[in-house]
């Protein structure tokens, strides 16, 4: 009988795991400057060096959580998944001969290629001048390294944004290179990823007692940023302390933000929160209530409801743009004679029936809208587009127009903002 062949142990299947991992990244280094050189120069390089130069490369790029925080195993992996997937399909023009190599390969292949570039010197090995002259122009491209370094920091900002979410926990990553550590040779791309709690507390308002956390965004290199606004903003009278105060936002509104702007991932809805209060612009409603304009990516979308609770702004609601209690709200309300439930029943209460719908196509819902001061919801897919996900069962135009009953008729100017809304002019009051 023949003998079960024996598999392979723990060790011998690293072993064979180094020595693809070492034939694979040879094979690009070599690819590489060929294409650099437009031949062969590798073959000049006498193999004890390049075997000196695979012991002093640079390691893939690498993510761990930073000393002294925590980042869940679920997270960490996923965040992994993410970065490791974009940076291998992420191409680099190096515009000299058209060169693409994914961002990956740069700041591994490519980053060892200038290491050999700069421990060259003449008297090396007898080509090592025309070696180093070939690299000359790449090693020394100022322009793609500095491509180079704007995509890894977008791409270290998308991952902590993706995965920030105000009323759980912030993330925030840093790149560094690290040489000679751990008794190795070569340099680590060193991925840092920084997190830290939201702080929340419980406020009391109206006698209803509810969570709130603190508002704050986090940025790649710099870390958590906390947001803060001053008294004499939100008020016209003379106060003797104007120390920024602090905000918080109650999980109330966190929960009609999702529900209200539901066709947007939540984190771009916290970081947009976060832009809107850090560059406020205030209203105030027929009541003398403080909106503050949420904005996403700078096209109004609706308002928060705030109060001063002490010596803190608490956000205790959002309203979208249509909704009752919002100045485009109380005009399109007079101007078609839709109450609350009667938006809710065609659901233009929510953005994604903007976005999903045709109601952008009806000349005379889009008139009757854009008079009211709704036409940045229409932008708001023209200005963002990938951002949204479409969703079914919206309400038609069609359908729109007949239960306003306006399917044969044409629509007459509605009232200008200025004459017919019973707020304040936002404009006016908006404070710098």
């Amino acid at each position: 009988m023949a003998q079960r062949k024996k598999k392979p142990s723990g060790y011998q299947l690293q072993a064979i795991a180094t020595a693809q991992y070492k034939n694979e990244f040879m094979r690009k280094l070599k690819l590489i400057m060929y294409s650099i050189a437009g031949e062969d120069i590798c073959s000049l390089i006498p193999l004890a060096h390049l075997e000196a130069i695979y012991s002093i490369r640079c390691y893939s790029l690498k993510l761990v959580p930073a000393e002294g925080h925590l980042v869940s195993p679920v997270i960490l992996n996923n965040m992994k998944s993410f970065f490791s997937a974009w940076v291998k399909d992420q191409p680099i023009p190096y515009r000299p001969n058209e060169l693409k190599i994914s961002l990956d390969d740069f700041f591994t292949v490519g980053m060892t290629i200038i290491k050999l570039y700069y421990s060259i010197n003449e008297k090396m090995f007898p080509a090592a001048g025309k070696v180093k002259s070939a690299l000359r122009d790449f090693c020394t491209d100022k322009e793609t390294m500095n491509i180079c370094a704007k995509q890894l920091c977008r791409l270290l900002y998308v991952v902590g944004y993706f995965y920030s979410d105000i009323s759980e926990r912030y993330y925030w990553l840093s790149y560094g290179l690290e040489i000679n550590v751990e008794g190795k040779f070569g340099s680590n791309n060193l991925i840092s990823v920084y997190s830290h709690q939201s702080e929340s507390i419980h406020v009391k308002i109206n006698g209803l007692v509810r969570p709130a956390s603190k508002l704050g965004w986090a940025m790649d290199f710099k870390g958590l940023e906390w947001a803060a606004i001053k008294p004499s903003l939100l008020t016209k009278e003379v106060l003797p302390n104007d120390e920024p105060m602090n905000i918080y936002v109650q999980s109330h509104a966190l929960m009609r933000l999702s529900e209200r702007i539901d066709c947007v991932m939540p984190s771009i809805l916290h970081q947009n929160m976060y832009s809107s209060f850090v560059e406020p612009k205030i209203y105030f409603d027929s009541h003398h209530n403080l909106l503050i304009e949420y904005r996403i990516y700078g096209t109004k979308t609706g308002y928060f409801k705030i109060d001063i609770v002490g010596n803190i702004v608490v956000v205790k609601t959002f309203l979208f743009l249509t909704n009752n209690g919002t100045p485009e709200g109380e005009l399109l309300g007079k101007n078609t004679g839709l109450k609350m439930l009667d938006k809710k029943y065609l659901l233009i209460d929510k953005l994604s029936t903007f976005i999903s719908s045709d109601i952008g196509t009806s000349p005379q819902l889009k008139k009757i809208f854009c008079d009211s001061g709704c036409q940045s919801l229409f932008d708001l897919h023209d200005n963002n587009g990938g951002i949204y996900q479409k969703t079914p069962l919206k309400p038609t135009s069609e359908f729109m127009l007949a239960y306003l009953g306006w399917n044969n008729t044409v629509v007459s100017e509605a009232v200008p903002v200025q004459k017919q809304c019973d707020f304040i002019n936002p404009s006016s009051l908006i404070q710098r």
